[in-house]
């Protein structure tokens, strides 16, 4: 962390009140404009209220002396408390960013504390408490075509308690013109940042991805959040959570959304302490990886989530239709076996192998059920190391009756009665050892 002894002190500027008693906003505008012309970052060496956005230009740096809270209640001693109905700090120049300082909110306030719209935002470490919005929002809301660069962002630790909304939102809506074909929320610009790691808690949802793509999430941890402890909201696309930890969050572990696609969770719980992840996305793209995790006894579960296999007895229980629905394996290991146990409680349990056609979607195309019986479910046609042995049924043939002779006969002495019995012992065997009917009525 930078050193304060190189810094601009915010104490030093006419009408900066470092109790939090007097409004200083004047105060943290003139820091930031002497830090636009020295080049020097601002130490927040105090508790400033402020009544008005604060918006930070490019390459300003506001940094603290004091560590972190780990409760929505408490304030640091490098702390901005934002005092109005609205958003409290602007970050909309690139290659700006805070590292050791909070950003609080009277109780009561409507708005969001923090708000990033340049690129290369970076936080070392952030606090940020008692949103009446989101906490932390990283992108925009736009009703025109886009105006903002808030890629490449990174967050090393981020402490997120108390928001209306969401602790941490990633989102960029826009109208493009032209518009663009596969982005019907607009082409994001909040895109490829990185956290590793996260305190959310006591928060709306504790941690929410919208319309964002290649962003790559550390260790989340989202306890006590009014809502979901995370969400993928509508075409968040190929972001990577690489470990998401949830507990007691009232709404469930986390919700997938309508659209959203190739994302990749490695999800965990406290078990039985919320509800499990629900997934209304629609397709087969997103990929969760469970510990103690639930794929929830609620919601649309259309996509195929991927599960460890030692997952698998988390559907114990359920329908066959439940378990095609939500196992998919979609990187198949040299060698792979799925054992089912067919007992009277999983009675009608079946075993699909789907594979990808189009697009993202999977279909069926192979089924075991737990009797036994195997059934071709995509073109009817069987080969055994590429050749093919069996096809889909020929009609014209009826169902033969009857009792027929099948020993052995002489071909060169036998009566055409004797071959046309013999023909119709054939077709019964036909029918009799084909059992989906190669020869078919």
């Amino acid at each position: 962390m930078t050193n304060c002894c190189a810094t601009i002190a915010l104490s030093a500027f006419d009408g900066a009140d470092p109790t939090g008693v007097a409004d200083s906003t004047a105060a943290i505008e003139a820091a930031i404009a002497d830090s636009l012309v020295s080049g020097r970052p601002i130490c927040v060496d105090g508790r400033y209220r402020h009544t008005a956005t604060i918006t930070v230009p490019a390459r300003v740096l506001f940094v603290g002396a004091d560590t972190l809270v780990s409760d929505r209640s408490l304030r640091s001693n490098a702390c901005f408390i934002k005092d109005f109905d609205g958003l409290g700090f602007l970050f909309s120049g690139p290659e700006s960013g805070t590292d050791g300082v909070q950003y609080d909110s009277v109780a009561g306030r409507t708005g969001d504390n923090v708000q990033v719209t340049g690129s290369r935002w970076q936080a070392p470490r952030i606090c940020v408490t008692n949103a009446g919005g989101n906490n932390l929002f990283i992108g925009a809301h736009e009703s025109g075509p886009p105006t903002i660069n808030a890629n490449l962002w990174w967050i090393g630790r981020l402490h997120s308690y108390g928001a209306g909304a969401a602790g941490l939102l990633v989102d960029h809506i826009n109208v493009p013109n032209p518009p663009e074909e596969n982005y019907p929320l607009g082409l994001p610009n909040c895109n490829a940042g990185t956290l590793d790691s996260a305190d959310l808690r006591d928060n709306g949802d504790g941690w929410k991805l919208g319309n964002t793509i290649d962003n790559d999430l550390g260790h989340l941890v989202s306890q006590g959040n009014a809502d979901y402890g995370g969400v993928l909201g509508s075409y968040a696309r190929n972001n990577f959570v690489r470990k998401s930890y949830t507990e007691g969050n009232a709404a469930g572990d986390g919700k997938i959304h309508e659209h959203a696609a190739q994302n990749r969770l490695f999800v965990s719980r406290a078990v039985t302490l919320s509800p499990g992840w629900a997934d209304g996305s629609g397709n087969a793209s997103n990929q969760l990886h469970g510990h103690n995790s639930s794929i929830g006894e609620t919601g649309n579960f259309d996509t195929v989530p991927w599960y460890w296999p030692e997952d698998l007895n988390q559907l114990a229980g359920r329908d066959s239709v439940a378990l095609r629905q939500y196992v998919g394996i979609n990187l198949i290991p040299s060698e792979l076996r799925t054992d089912i146990d067919g007992t009277p409680s999983t009675t009608g349990s079946r075993w699909t192998v789907a594979t990808r056609t189009t697009g993202i979607g999977l279909e069926d195309k192979l089924s075991v059920d737990n009797a036994g019986n195997v059934e071709i479910l995509k073109n009817r046609v069987l080969r055994i190391a590429g050749e093919q042995v069996l096809a889909s049924p020929r009609p014209g043939w009826s169902v033969p009756t009857g009792a027929a002779d099948r020993t052995a006969f002489d071909t060169g002495t036998v009566t055409l009665a004797g071959l046309a019995e013999r023909v119709k012992a054939l077709i019964d065997d036909l029918h009799a050892i084909a059992g989906m009917g190669i020869l078919k009525a």
